[in-house]
């Protein structure tokens, strides 16, 4: 087996080397925080859990509609486009896969911003072996990732890229472009050049700046939706893609029967009928992350700006890196990521964290504060014995 073919894309998610990948002892979920993935720090609504709880021995013996043709209306029904605009699948990671594969060959090019979600290096470099540019974005001393728009344009026009992949909101910077912006930029770039839009954590920031119905009326655009994050469904697999008719009959025939398991289907459309639930849970991501951005300020991060449900962050750099840093804080049982696999426009001091609710905060905060002095206090017991080696040996 080539080592192609064994490589895989690193998502996070290693708090499960503490639960146990058997799930022998889950009472262990309680002992550890996992904030390095993103996964929702709310439960599924509970429309969602009575629905599931109610029938779940008829829904886990029984195969899905095998087209998801429920699931299909309902999507379209909330996002006002057709049914024949929208592909479904089990999580954003299977359109990636499904579609990437029959868009692209060895021969194409892709461009990408830098850093970002590692999925799609992954799928470009591993999976597909075509070229790949990497765009990166600017860096502000101050703590923050920025997106120069013309000079992304000017670049595309450039190179010339079959593909170009933007998430929106950026992960791991946060960076977030408007809706305006995008369009102005998908009228401004070669018609060959297909514009894929990652909108997993739109929600977060503002769902009404959603290319979706956009997207619908073009076929050099597509939209990619999880709706694992944003609904507290990270562990049923949903998601959908949207583009013109033309795209998506193209990439239908590769999508297989029940691709979205059936509690994955109904979950979904449950959660779909109670967005108010989901409304509230986005505002109060936005002041956990604001508690959160405020107790790591005070210990002498920086913090990037995000409107998303995770921030940036660097480590003071008296104190380490990120790598030793994410060690640390596993001994604790939080769980953060070290981002250095995401892009090169990085540096070795810079952690992704996950936004949790107030208490798990509070947990976080706390965690962070004794790993830091331990880091700390390693670092001055290094300088010590630095210096005291650079003293000249005074023999009686």
């Amino acid at each position: 087996m080539s080592n192609i073919a064994r490589a895989k894309a690193f998502h996070g998610g290693a708090s499960f080397e503490f639960i146990g990948s058997r799930f022998d002892d889950l009472s262990r979920i309680n002992k550890c925080i996992n904030a390095d993935v993103l996964d929702a720090w709310f439960d599924p609504s509970p429309m969602v859990v009575a629905t599931i709880r109610e029938h779940l021995p008829w829904i886990l013996r029984t195969s899905p509609p095998t087209h998801c043709e429920g699931l299909l209306e309902v999507l379209a029904e909330g996002l006002d486009v057709s049914t024949s605009n929208l592909l479904v699948g089990a999580g954003s990671s299977n359109l990636i896969f499904l579609a990437m594969q029959r868009l692209l060959g060895a021969h194409s090019k892709a461009l990408t911003l830098d850093p970002t979600y590692g999925e799609y290096l992954h799928v470009f470099e591993q999976v597909i072996g075509c070229e790949y540019i990497r765009a990166p974005l600017q860096y502000e001393p101050h703590g923050a990732y920025s997106l120069n728009i013309q000079g992304l344009i000017d670049t595309i026009k450039k190179e010339r890229p079959d593909v170009v992949v933007l998430v929106n909101p950026n992960s791991p910077t946060g960076t977030f472009i408007k809706k305006m912006d995008l369009e102005n930029l998908h009228k401004a770039i070669p018609e060959e050049t297909l514009l894929w839009v990652d909108e997993t954590y739109i929600d977060y920031a503002d769902g009404s700046q959603s290319l979706v119905a956009y997207a619908a009326e073009n076929k050099n655009i597509i939209v990619c939706k999880s709706l694992s994050k944003i609904y507290g469904l990270s562990g049923a697999r949903s998601a959908y893609l949207c583009s013109s008719r033309e795209v998506i009959d193209r990439l239908a025939p590769f999508s297989p029967p029940w691709a979205v398991s059936l509690p994955a289907q109904i979950a979904t459309i449950a959660a779909v009928q109670d967005l108010n639930y989901y409304s509230e849970r986005y505002k109060e991501t936005h002041s956990y992350r604001e508690i959160l951005a405020a107790g790591l300020r005070q210990m002498g991060f920086k913090v990037h700006n995000s409107v998303a449900n995770f921030l940036l962050i660097e480590i003071p750099e008296e104190s380490g890196v990120a790598s030793d840093f994410v060690q640390r804080c596993r001994r604790f049982g939080l769980y953060l990521r070290d981002i250095s696999s995401m892009g090169r426009n990085v540096n070795k001091y810079m952690v992704r964290i996950a936004v949790k609710d107030s208490v798990t905060v509070g947990r976080i905060i706390a965690i962070i504060k004794e790993v830091l002095a331990s880091m700390r206090e390693t670092s001055a017991c290094k300088s010590h014995e630095k210096q005291n080696e650079r003293r000249p040996q005074i023999f009686q």
